[in-house]
């Protein structure tokens, strides 16, 4: 990730019976401007035990104000209490949903400054080096 990324920790709960509160660091890189990565931390004394997803910036951002997604990443304002948000990911390796709230104010919040680094219609991707780092097997 550039010096230029922006990351918020934060807390979502699992929105089913157990209500499981997990840690998570949203993470915003304006080299893939388009990408917004939900880090799940697994165990916090080691740095490498993190669950990612990674979530479409435009779907996260419609979501948080009405609903959003059609596929493995979906989003929209709870309805019983409008001030949450739930996000719902598929695990593409068990065919099971993850569904989670989140506080609204603060994914707003997170969103505003992805904006203010690149804001919507001024993203770029370098397809160039895009294509290299996949013929090469390097770092996209």
């Amino acid at each position: 990730m550039s010096a230029a990324t922006i990351t918020h920790h934060t807390q979502w709960m699992s929105s089913d019976d157990d209500q499981t509160v997990h840690d998570l660091q949203l993470a915003y890189d304006p080299a893939h401007p388009y990408a917004i990565e939900a880090r799940f931390v697994l165990d916090s004394s080691d740095p490498d035990a993190v669950l990612v997803w990674e979530v479409d910036r435009g779907v996260l951002d419609q979501g948080v104000a009405s609903w959003a997604g059609d596929g493995d990443v979906r989003v929209r304002v709870w309805t019983p209490l409008p001030t949450l948000v739930l996000v719902e990911l598929l695990d593409g390796i068990t065919g099971r949903w993850g569904r989670f709230l989140a506080r609204r104010t603060e994914l707003e919040a997170f969103l505003a400054e992805t904006y203010r680094l690149v804001p919507s219609g001024t993203e770029h991707v370098d397809v160039d080096a895009t294509v290299a780092a996949l013929l090469t097997g390097g770092e996209l």
